[in-house]
């Protein structure tokens, strides 16, 4: 649902700005106002039968490979539950290859400790990424991004700082010099990082595929996934986590 706000002044034509609330766990209404900078939005309330929706208008509909997740329950109103088999993919556009910096957030409810999963992230090549959010195979935080043309750089967060069961907000910003990685809106990793490599390859939510071969498949649930074209800094990325 999306709610428009009638703007008049004076003898200047009525304009509409349109907003996209959304009910938190408390049930409050969450009233997100427009972010240029935001490049897709997945809120994961849709019934998957045209795609999960991109909420920007920027057109990044995330289809389903194979099989779908199902509605249920989110942190921030609906989600969707991942079985272990379940991966959604976004095709490849010139606006989610993003060289300036970056920002990705999710809701993740995971139910299978120790195992490590991926929640987003956007293909490079045949095996590696662009960049990876991930839950290690230590419940810590996995963040992951591809600096060469043939190596990727892989950090982690102490463990055991996401737990099964109960729902986690976890970010991961590269400000164009590091990249960094948050849980619950508190930072978690921080290394060098300086440049990003980008390809074809497609975004996916919910696993990663190597060569043909899906692997890290969440099961669980995941809720209202962002990716942003610049680096939010550690204010922004908590106040995300508060909602």
């Amino acid at each position: 649902m999306v709610w428009r706000l009638l703007v008049c002044g004076g003898l200047i034509a009525c304009g509409r700005i349109a907003f996209d609330p959304r009910v938190d766990a408390n049930g409050d209404i969450e009233i997100d106002a427009p972010d240029s900078d935001l490049v897709a939005h997945y809120r994961l309330d849709d019934d998957l039968s045209g795609g999960a929706f991109d909420s920007t208008g920027n057109g990044h509909t995330a289809l389903c490979v194979q099989t779908c997740p199902t509605l249920g329950p989110g942190r921030l109103d609906s989600g969707y539950a991942f079985s272990g088999v379940d991966i959604l993919t976004v095709a490849d556009s010139p606006d989610l290859r993003l060289l300036d910096g970056f920002t990705l957030t999710a809701w993740v409810n995971y139910t299978t400790p120790n195992v490590q999963v991926s929640v987003l992230g956007k293909r490079y090549g045949s095996v590696l990424n662009s960049w990876q959010l991930l839950i290690g195979d230590q419940n810590d935080l996995f963040i992951c991004t591809t600096d060469t043309a043939s190596t990727g750089r892989c950090d982690r967060s102490i463990p055991n700082v996401i737990t099964t069961n109960s729902w986690h907000h976890i970010a991961m910003a590269w400000t164009g010099a590091a990249h960094v990685g948050y849980v619950d809106g508190t930072k978690r990793v921080e290394q060098p990082v300086g440049s990003v490599m980008y390809d074809a390859g497609a975004v996916l939510i919910g696993a990663d595929i190597d060569n043909t071969t899906p692997l890290f498949q969440v099961t669980g649930s995941i809720d209202d996934v962002r990716i942003y074209k610049r680096a939010l800094g550690d204010a922004q990325i908590a106040a995300l986590a508060a909602q």
